[in-house]
This record gives structure tokens, C-alpha cells and sequence, in this order.
């Protein structure tokens, strides 16, 4: 499945790229996030991140709809 997937905050830091569109096996956004963390060795764990398809945040074993947007959003700091 095609998805794009959209990088925030930390991630957008561990991949030089804000987004990028990839062939996924991936069912879930928590099977994706394993996915590209293999690909680009994330260390945040699984649940730790938040993630949005098509720009609603979803739970990690949620449906991934084909040809979706996921974002990938990393705890944030505030101040």
C-alpha cells in the first residue's frame, strides 16, 4: 500500500526529510511506525509516538486506509 508519510519534531531531524511517499505493508500506524524505524533506526518506542491519518488523530492499532497521509508526531516539549 502506498502511504505518505508526514515527519515532525524529531523525526523530521532523523530523516533530512519532512515527508516521503513509501509501499507499506503495514495494516496499522504502529506496524508502519516499525516499518520506517527499521528503515531509519528511530529510537523512540512505539508508544511514545502519535499519530494522525489524513490529519486525525488515530490509535497505533487503528485501520490504515490505502493511499493515506500519516503523520508521525514525537512527544514535544513546551514551555
Amino acid at each position: 500500500m502506498t502511504v505518505t508519510i508526514r515527519y515532525f519534531a524529531l523525526f523530521r531531524e532523523q530523516t533530512g526529510k519532512d515527508q516521503e511517499t513509501l509501499e507499506l505493508s503495514a495494516a496499522t500506524p504502529a506496524a508502519a511506525y516499525q516499518e520506517v524505524s527499521h528503515r531509519y533506526g528511530f529510537s523512540l518506542p512505539l508508544d511514545r509516538v502519535r499519530f494522525a491519518v489524513n490529519g486525525q488523530y488515530q490509535p497505533a492499532d487503528s485501520a490504515l486506509p490505502a493511499a493515506c497521509t500519516l503523520a508521525l508526531i514525537p512527544p514535544l516539549a513546551g514551555g
